[in-house]
């Protein structure tokens, strides 16, 4: 990339990751909120969420890795979610890294990576629907 091109594209590129940054931070907020609300368990969430973030506004070094390691991350958390009995994972705030990164990855690379990124990415997100425990409903007694 050219000088002039890199001077424009680089406050373009900061402004979109500080109007991320807010974004992200306010669904983390949110969901913790609404899980101390509901009485669950609310920092497993916030913690994997913060670190797909993370890596989602890290990503213009290296998009591949990055959508893989938010891959990672989201796929450990949705396992140990589904033996520890947690709130399903991956949360609405690592989701919503994750179609950063997918996103900014499947734009990048060439089409096999993106294609395997997307496949990798839909093949998480249907195994997290089976770590999300439907709530328990509780009848009353008459």
């Amino acid at each position: 990339m050219s000088t002039p091109e890199r001077s424009v594209r680089e406050p373009k590129a900061a402004l979109v990751n500080a109007a991320l940054g807010i974004l992200f931070v306010m669904v983390l907020v949110v969901m913790a909120a609404q899980y101390e609300a509901q009485g669950r368990l609310w920092v497993f969430d916030a913690a994997v969420g913060a670190a797909v973030c993370v890596i989602a506004l890290g990503r213009e070094r290296h998009r591949g890795g990055a959508a893989a390691l938010g891959l990672v991350v989201a796929g450990a958390a949705a396992v140990i979610a589904r033996f520890a009995h947690l709130p399903g994972e991956p949360g609405a705030a690592a989701v919503l890294g994750l179609l950063v990164l997918g996103g900014s990855a499947v734009w990048a690379l060439a089409w096999r990576q993106a294609v395997a990124v997307a496949v990798a990415g839909l093949a998480l997100m249907a195994a997290g629907l089976l770590t999300v425990e439907a709530p328990s409903t509780r009848s009353g007694s008459g």
